[in-house]
């Protein structure tokens, strides 16, 4: 259900009225696309090595900061700074 309604705002045109900046809700969730697919692709290397590969060298192709490989990145380790109690049961609730 929330998908549905955010769906709209995501995949509008992405650009204001003089058409030069991106909108921040369409950049905020490719942001927060890439940022996942990355991640994932680190925590699933072990399983299946090889279409992690694929999927982290496509990713972070023009990507400076990329290493040759995604079983040469450091895994990743959760962050308590990073967790959001008050967040958390917000989003609980809207499921």
């Amino acid at each position: 259900m929330v998908y549905q309604k955010k769906q709209a705002r995501f995949w509008k045109s992405g650009k204001f009225e003089n058409n030069t900046k991106i909108d921040h809700d369409k950049y905020s969730a490719y942001e927060t696309l890439y940022f996942v697919l990355i991640t994932l692709s680190k925590i699933m290397s072990p399983i299946i090595p090889f279409i992690t590969e694929e999927i982290y060298c496509n990713l972070t192709a023009a990507a400076q900061w990329k290493k040759n490989s995604v079983h040469l990145e450091d895994f990743p380790v959760f962050n308590k700074k990073n967790k959001d109690d008050e967040k958390l049961q917000i989003a609980t609730r809207q499921q």
